[in-house]
């Protein structure tokens, strides 16, 4: 009877060692995550109760549950750019299916929690684009936009700068967020990663520049 009762006494601490016992979280892996809410006061609150709360083993799951209904939004926002780009017409199909490729990875990131697997195949696919496909998909001349048909300039014209806006809001918070993790492999002295991330940072920073450029133009010619 003893031994049973000892026996059992052994499997419940077990139990409550596996299954009750709190978990490490890493505040610098967190840090990203909390700037993208930094001005709102009330998330800010809401994520140090829940840290004084809760201990996350990684910032997955501290995204997880802070941000379900906003990686919601993002997939809908996304299914919405594409429906748009789909309604576009264009000479070469080829570059709005590869729009709607990056879309979907970027997305992907942030559906998947920043996982870095993911994120380096987004830059990767972008490097293998170079800048010549963003140019060619979204920079209209003064001479093309001429070209165009006059019937159906202004919503084409329009059509393209909405869609751009999308994109430059969705690169600077993605860019906003990869200087965050540079500044922590710089801290931990990850000088190969910090200058990989320094790298692909300068080649986001030229397409997002591109796309500025690009609406700078064609907002002259939207009436």
């Amino acid at each position: 009877m003893n031994n049973k009762f000892f026996v059992f006494i052994a499997i419940f601490i077990l139990y409550l060692y596996i299954f009750i016992q709190p978990d490490n979280y890493n505040l610098n892996d967190l840090k990203f995550i909390v700037d993208k809410h930094i001005n709102n006061s009330k998330k800010i609150n809401e994520l140090e109760q829940k840290l004084l709360n809760y201990k996350f083993t990684s910032s997955n799951e501290f995204f997880n549950i802070i941000n379900r209904k906003n990686i919601e939004k993002n997939i809908q926002k996304r299914n919405q750019i594409i429906k748009e780009i789909n309604n576009l017409t264009t000479e070469n199909e080829k570059y709005y299916n590869d729009l709607i490729k990056f879309y979907n990875l970027l997305y992907a990131d942030i559906k998947d929690n920043y996982n870095n697997q993911i994120f380096m195949f987004i830059i990767n696919y972008i490097d293998n684009l170079k800048l010549d496909f963003f140019k060619k998909l979204i920079s209209l001349s003064p001479d093309e936009i001429k070209r165009l048909n006059n019937e159906k300039k202004n919503d084409i014209l329009k059509s393209k700068y909405q869609y751009q806006e999308y994109i430059v809001k969705d690169l600077t918070i993605f860019i906003k967020n990869l200087k965050i993790k540079q500044d922590l492999y710089k801290i931990n002295h990850n000088i190969e990663i910090y200058r990989e991330l320094t790298n692909n940072i300068k080649l986001l920073d030229n397409i997002l520049d591109t796309f500025n450029t690009s609406q700078n133009i064609i907002k002259n010619y939207i009436k």
